[in-house]
């Protein structure tokens, strides 16, 4: 058969690639003269001529048949022109179901490869899709620096993990309806529901599906079985599929047995823990009849175990019972301990023996013998000394004999004890006088024991000289014992402000440096609160130690001129124990000469911040620095040392006053004076800090200036590129003291900008300004600081300005002036605002306790 015209070309098909099914448009020449003029339509193997439709000679629609996975070949055979070819080649690939995706048929993975199709299958979603359903206006969203202020480390966008409602509002709803924002939350809920309800639909579209697939589960099992028991090999292949289940169910037994096991300990530590929270009163009570025996608590004790034993003696709880038989057999122990203590005297002195504290023995016996036996001989000298018998009043010599030994008693009574608690305390008369006579005791290393010691004996003491003055003893007698008291409690007091600085110092290890907003002018980070919480812990015995109404007569120590002023003494070396604990984490003597070296032997080549992540968050982690290292290897940054102040600012506003009441409160008098010396002080650190803030920023405006010159004058018609660099630097100074110490940002700024404009004029001063290029130049430098700087120079500055320029003006270029001031203004435009807009920002510098530095 002859062809009356030219052959098919098939020279485009679109798309060029889909599932079976896809319709696709062909695209050529001499693609026939109607539709009955088509014989054939094959894509990829498969007949397509069922559903081709002919549009012109030109287009052909057609629908993909099942064809296989992979390229193939297209062909369009016609009775006019023939058996034609194609220039082109469609790809046909096979949609898989994926394994999150829900399916009414079963789905053979035997021949699947994982995550093929996957980036196909992906809906784009884009950020102008709103959450609410409403319309969003590009325009009227708020600023996301503004944002970013009121919600650090937060964000607006809907995927990730950060993500803020509150922030999402602000952003895009600003100025939405409540009405619209009502019609947004049904919206916003219906497509919650509709996701909620998208299983169940489809398992109740396929139902019937579902419904058969369990009967022939059933049906098969059924037959399973019965052939089983008529003892039948009938079904091999369901033999086979039970054998393979079974190892499917040890293989998935086998892989999550260690998540089940750690699951079950899990389960169990769990309700470990809820069992002794909720009954933490009988789990704890043989520690805390340990302690309260430490401390002499008898009457604590008795009423501890008479409530345990009223809780929990008729419970039929095992655990419980044990523990109970277990404080029966601890009783039984100590009452056997205690009738065995005098034997045990005779064994090496030693405060870590299992019986217990020889030290804390000695203590309670030698009480015990000042309250008993001394007050016996002591009756019996008054009944001597006033009886009218005259055979008694003949031995009246030896009855003062007896009055002065007991006297001598209590006095060597108060030295034997002072050299059991406080050897170092003894006056070196009595050391020489009784050195061979004075038991050698073991050095007390831990100071908790220590400290638990003294107060046992300060206790006992106090109760001691109440007895004998009750028992109508002399003021004259007791008078060794009551010098004693107040040894003990100068030593508890001591010993009290040492461990509590110490604790104090040794919060810098727990400072994280996130800050919290306390009031819209101060902020802080954990370590005041700790710091506090440290200070409360003390108050307790504190108070204990001052109290001077335990006894008749006892010493109010604010009574004496030299110990008054010991004691303020140690009470301010507390308060300021947090401005050691900075010293400690800052380290800036060590840290101040290296970070000042480095900056003068290079200049960045590229304006960054010292802190880039003080700018993305208050509470972030520091990235990196240009300050020196402490020695303990963590780098000290210019966000710590704001900080530090802030944290220190805290102090002097808020906790000195709370701290210094709660003292009174707790028996300190002239507390006013420990708050006097104590703000002083760390008024003064704080004064530091600032400074070498100062110091640190100032340096790196130091050596832009060290390295500027005048030799080569700007390509174009612009202000000098280190001056640029300059005004750069001081808004981003400004930048991190608007983030974390807005009260900072004048003070610190006056002393910026000062350094800034005196070394540009001393750098003037070595230019040649004979020359009109040079002088036009410095012209519009000064003139760009000057605009720049405005809301911070002072009057002499402005001076020093002025006459520079007015020596020059006969050499200035007025044309290049005004060019370069344009330039300037488009280009600096946000510094400049920035910096003018400083003083409506920070109402807070006017704080009580900045002063010039």
């Amino acid at each position: 058969m002859s062809r009356s015209r030219p052959v098919p070309i098939v020279t485009g098909i679109s798309p060029h690639q889909g599932v079976p099914g896809t319709q696709v448009t062909l695209r050529g020449e001499n693609l026939g003269l109607d539709q009955n003029d088509l014989i054939a339509l094959i894509i990829c193997g498969t007949d397509c001529l069922v559903s081709a439709k002919w549009k012109s000679s030109s287009k052909i629609l057609a629908r993909l048949g099942q064809a296989k996975r992979g390229l193939g070949d297209i062909v369009v055979i016609t009775r006019s022109g023939g058996r034609g070819n194609a220039n082109v080649q469609f790809r046909v690939f096979i949609e898989e179901v994926g394994p999150l995706q829900e399916s009414s048929v079963w789905v053979d993975e035997s021949r699947t490869v994982p995550g093929r199709n996957v980036v196909r299958n992906i809906v784009e979603t884009t950020e102008s899709e709103d959450a609410l359903g409403l319309k969003v206006d590009s325009q009227k969203k708020l600023d996301h620096s503004v944002l970013s202020k009121m919600f650090p480390e937060s964000s607006g966008n809907l995927r990730m993990e950060s993500f803020n409602p509150a922030w999402y509002l602000l952003e895009n709803h600003k100025f939405t309806s409540l009405a619209d924002l009502r019609h947004g939350l049904k919206s916003l809920q219906m497509s919650i529901t509709k996701e909620e309800e998208t299983s169940k639909n489809i398992h109740k579209a396929n139902l019937n599906s579902l419904i058969s697939c369990v009967d022939a589960l059933s049906s098969l099992n059924g037959k399973i079985n019965e052939t089983a028991k008529q003892g039948k090999n009938s079904w091999p292949v369901t033999g086979i599929l039970a054998a393979k289940i079974a190892e499917s169910r040890t293989t998935a037994d086998k892989l999550f047995s260690q998540v089940l096991t750690r699951k079950d300990k899990a389960d169990a530590t769990r309700n470990a823990l809820s069992i002794l929270t909720r009954f933490r009163f009988i789990f704890y009570l043989s520690g805390s009849i340990d302690d309260n025996m430490a401390k002499g608590e008898y009457a604590t004790i008795l009423n501890d175990y008479t409530r345990a034993k009223s809780l929990f003696n008729d419970s039929e709880v095992g655990l419980f019972r044990e523990v109970m038989t277990n404080k029966y057999y601890t009783l039984v122990l100590e009452e056997e301990s205690q009738q065995n203590e005098g034997h045990m005297a005779s064994l090496p002195l030693s405060d870590n023996t299992p019986g217990g504290s020889y030290r804390h023995a000695f203590i309670t016996e030698l009480f015990a013998v000042l309250t008993e036996k001394l007050q016996s001989f002591w009756k019996l000298s008054h009944s001597y000394s006033n009886s009218s018998d005259e055979k008694f009043q003949e031995k009246q010599s030896d009855i003062d004999v007896k009055f002065l030994s007991q006297t001598n008693t209590i006095n060597v009574s108060s030295w034997i004890l002072l050299n059991a608690l406080v050897p170092t305390s003894l006056p070196e008369s009595v050391t020489q006088q009784y050195k061979d006579q004075f038991v050698s005791w073991p050095k007390i290393d831990n100071p908790t024991a220590h400290m638990n010691y003294l107060f046992f004996s300060l206790r006992s003491l106090r109760g001691t000289i109440r007895s004998l003055l009750e028992f109508q003893f002399n003021r004259s007698h007791v008078q060794p014992l009551v010098e004693l008291c107040t040894t003990i409690r100068l030593k508890c007091l001591g010993i009290v402000v040492e461990r509590a600085s110490e604790a104090i110092r040794l919060l810098s290890a727990r400072e994280n440096w996130k800050m919290d907003m306390v009031s819209n002018e101060s902020k802080k980070t954990a370590l005041p609160d700790l710091y506090e919480t440290e200070i409360n812990e003390i108050l307790p015995n504190v108070k204990q130690i001052l109290s001077f109404n335990n006894f008749p007569g006892e010493v109010d120590l604010f009574s004496r001129e030299r110990v008054r002023q010991m004691i303020l003494d140690l009470f301010v070396v507390v308060m300021l124990s947090f401005k050691d604990c900075y010293d400690q984490i800052l380290q800036l003597k060590s840290t101040s000469e290296q970070s000042q070296q480095t900056m003068q032997k290079q200049r960045p080549n590229r304006l960054v911040m010292s802190d880039a992540s003080s700018l993305s968050s208050a509470g972030g982690t520091d990235i990196g620095s240009v300050e020196g290292k402490p020695r303990g290897g963590q780098e000290v940054t210019s966000r710590k040392l704001l900080i530090s102040i802030c944290n220190i600012e805290y102090v002097i506003n808020h906790l000195l006053s709370v701290i210094c009441r709660r003292f009174t409160d707790c028996g300190v008098k002239f507390a006013e004076l420990i708050f006097k010396k104590s703000k002083q002080k760390l008024i003064h650190f704080r004064h530091s800090l600032i400074k070498h803030y100062i110091a640190v920023k100032t340096a790196t405006i130091v050596a832009i200036i060290d390295t500027a010159s005048y030799a080569q004058l700007p390509d174009e018609e612009d202000v000098s590129d280190f001056i640029k660099e300059l005004i750069m630097c001081v808004v981003f100074i400004q930048a991190e003291l608007y983030l974390i110490a807005p009260q900072l940002t004048n003070q610190v700024l006056s002393v910026a900008i000062e350094t800034c404009l005196e070394g540009v004029v001393k750098l003037i001063s070595s230019v040649d300004l004979s020359q009109q290029d040079n002088a036009t130049q410095v012209v519009i430098d000064l003139t760009a600081l000057e605009e720049a700087f405005q809301k911070f120079l002072s009057s002499k500055m402005r001076s020093a300005l002025n006459s520079i320029r007015a020596r020059l003006m006969n050499k200035l270029d007025r044309e290049s002036f005004q060019l370069s001031m344009h330039n300037f203004r488009q280009a600096l435009r946000m510094a400049t605002e920035a910096l003018q807009t400083v003083d409506e920002e920070n109402p807070g510098d006017n704080d009580s306790t900045t002063t010039d530095i």
